[in-house]
């Protein structure tokens, strides 16, 4: 739900599944729900975005550009460099560990502590580009990565980065006492991950026991960011309060459920080239200031307190951004859009009828009107559109139509009553929808009761916290369930609906042999050209079985002073700060 969803500390035992980071709202229905979004566009810009976002290199070589480390700058700031700049967020990280965190909190801050070995970004003319490793090769089975290390790159404290470093980083995700989330499962998918070894100085190659072709996609995201071996070693379990990375900040202070502060690099020299320049970051210091109340965040940047601020209502993004004051900015990101999982094995769920009608009842265009207006576009098909595998056909297989969710109900047997609602056999035709508190689908969740009971569906809504509401959605007392989820390889397929993922996030106890297939097919294949047909034929198949009802695609959207300039992207919408100016 990172993510890479909901933003999960899940417990231990998740920790050895491939699980990829979870993102949530907070707050009522009013509340943005999402950090990143599709944006729609022609059916070009799209299939470009999705190749951009997802595909992966060649499968025996990806030889890259020279990284633009040493070189002069190229690229003049946006504006006056210097100074500080405060971004208010809505939540408090887990750890500023990227290795073991689940949040995605924690992602926006350690993308400007921390480099990755490949960078993906969004507004590029590659999928990939040289990071702390200037190139890599791919075996033809896609099962070993060699990549060749920039040299003089060094960590915050000091420590050389090179290949024990990234060999100490992976064997830190690996180590159960760790307890990682996302870079285990970006590492570690169905625990194929083989070994690390550093083959000299500049030379490490990662091997896996079965294919992987996701990996290269797994790279380029923070939670596999090299981490300093020395604060390992020096911090234990203890490390995630001291983050040591090779990034253009530094790690300064966390007061916990009030701000994290960094400072720039004065020595940072090794940026990738998407950037244009090299050298320091111009900005001296970000706070990120913790602000978990919506309107709260719209209330300090309309009063200067911050300088750029997430998740606000629509109403307040709307009010500050539409008068010219504040600039705002809507982000693709990739994964799974903002969605209802559907239990496949409760009554009456478990009745393929019943979960068409539902598709068929669900009228998501008026519920993104009422609660997003103007903010989100309500979604048809179970992936964002950026993420490879998402096809436009997979937006007609459902539409609004209660007539036919009507008669799909009254084929299979439930017929109304004088009263509209449905009944067979003596059973009311009834549905319980368990929310997550604070995750912001309350309103979903009322809108989608009042249109289920239009078709004969009674609805009935719970709500528990999570993360202990998780050993209730793993029993299935469930029919319906909110989710959501951040990840740039749609390889997370194997965290949602394979069989072996009912005992973490595949809330709908969903077990169908073609779609286990399909995830291994596409995961085997490093071709993207090749693992496009697979992704899409898996989703169409998800959206047969109507295993869940897509709501709404996901964007970070942000409001800005206008002073605030100079961002880019990762693939999955995350703002770089190496070249922002506030001034």
């Amino acid at each position: 739900m990172k993510t890479d969803g909901i933003q999960a500390v899940v417990g231990a035992r998740l920790s050895r599944r491939s699980l990829l980071r979870i993102g949530g709202a907070v707050g009522g229905a009013t509340v943005l729900a999402g950090i990143l979004a599709a944006c729609g566009g022609s059916d070009d810009t799209t299939t470009a975005a999705s190749s951009s976002a997802s595909g992966t290199s060649s499968s025996s070589s990806s030889g890259a550009a020279s990284p633009s480390a040493g070189g002069a700058s190229t690229q003049a700031p946006a504006g006056e460099p210097g100074g500080k700049l405060i971004y208010g967020i809505w939540q408090n990280p887990d750890t500023l560990d990227p290795g073991v965190s689940g949040l995605i909190a924690t992602s926006k801050i350690d993308i400007n502590l921390f480099d990755t070995l490949v960078y993906a970004m969004q507004e590029t003319d590659q999928p990939y580009y040289p990071g702390l490793a200037t190139k890599w090769d791919i075996s033809p089975d896609a099962t070993t990565f060699t990549f060749t290390l920039q040299t003089g790159v060094k960590f915050h404290d000091g420590d050389p980065f090179n290949a024990a470093a990234v060999k100490a980083t992976f064997g830190h995700i690996m180590d159960p006492a760790s307890k990682s989330l996302s870079a285990l499962g970006s590492l570690n998918p169905g625990d194929s991950y083989g070994s690390t070894e550093a083959v000299d100085e500049s030379t490490v190659k990662v091997t896996f026991k079965v294919a992987n072709g996701g990996f290269l996609n797994a790279v380029s995201g923070i939670s596999l960011a090299p981490v300093s071996p020395s604060s390992l070693q020096k911090y234990g379990a203890d490390v995630g309060s001291h983050p040591v990375g090779t990034g253009p900040f530094m790690f300064k202070e966390w007061i916990k459920q009030d701000h994290v502060t960094i400072v720039k690099n004065p020595d940072y020299n090794w940026a990738p080239s998407p950037f244009g320049r090299n050298g320091a970051a111009y900005l001296d210091e970000i706070v990120f200031q913790i602000i978990p109340e919506a309107s709260t965040r719209g209330v300090t940047l309309q009063n200067g307190e911050v300088d750029m601020t997430e998740e606000l209502t629509p109403d307040d993004f709307n009010r500050l951004t539409s008068n010219g004051d504040f600039q705002g900015l809507k982000i693709k990101t990739t994964g799974m859009p903002y969605d209802i999982m559907i239990n496949v094995t409760k009554a009456p769920t478990d009745e393929l009828a019943v979960r068409q009608a539902m598709e068929f009842a669900t009228d998501k265009k008026s519920i993104v009107d009422t609660l997003f207006t103007g903010v989100y576009e309500p979604a048809f098909a179970p992936v964002d559109p950026t993420t490879l595998g998402f096809d436009k056909s997979l937006e007609s297989i459902y539409t609004f139509d209660p007539d036919k969710a009507k008669q799909l109900l009254e084929d299979a047997g439930w017929k109304a009553g004088s009263d509209g609602m449905r009944s067979k056999d003596g059973k009311a035709l009834e549905v319980l929808f368990i929310n997550l508190s604070g995750f912001g689908f309350d309103g979903i969740s009322q809108l989608m009761q009042a249109q289920f009971k239009d078709v004969g569906i009674k609805m009935n809504i719970t709500e528990q916290s999570f993360p202990a509401v998780q050993d209730t959605l793993h029993r299935g007392d469930h029919n319906l369930a909110p989710f959501f989820f951040y990840a740039v390889d749609p390889s997370f397929a194997n965290s949602i609906y394979s069989t072996e993922a009912i005992s973490t996030f595949n809330w709908m106890h969903y077990s169908n042999a073609d779609v286990d297939k399909m995830i291994n097919e596409g995961q085997q294949e490093s071709d993207p050209a090749k693992r496009a047909p697979i992704y899409i034929e898996l989703n169409k198949k998800i959206m047969n079985d109507a295993v869940m009802i897509p709501i709404y695609y996901k964007a970070v959207v942000l409001a800005a002073k206008k002073s605030v300039k100079g961002f880019r992207y990762t693939v999955n919408g995350f703002p770089f700060f190496y070249n922002v100016t506030a001034k």
